[in-house]
């Protein structure tokens, strides 16, 4: 058996087992790259480092000026809305 345990933002906390390693599917089950330490989440990369996405979601408002949505960040309230496809965040 494989576990895991995260912080809230995706940082690996700890993980157990002979697999653990090796498993590609990691926090909320999205695609891990262990080289560049990176989730993958079909159209964006997030780094749990930084707790941002490293590019832009092309589906964010920006807004007039300086003040809009921040287009690296993953939901407004990432315990109650899920974000899938690029596509706007939707309750949970």
């Amino acid at each position: 058996m494989t576990t895991y345990e995260y912080d809230a933002w995706g940082k690996l906390i700890s993980s157990s087992g002979s697999l653990a390693d090796i498993i590609p599917l990691r926090y909320r089950g999205y695609y891990y790259d262990t080289e560049t330490g990176f989730y993958y989440l079909q159209n964006r990369c997030y780094s749990p480092v930084v707790c941002r996405f490293i590019n832009g979601d092309k589906q964010a408002p920006t807004g007039a000026g300086k003040v809009g949505y921040n287009m690296f960040a993953y939901c407004h309230d990432k315990f109650g809305e899920v974000k899938s496809y690029g596509y706007p965040a939707s309750s949970i």
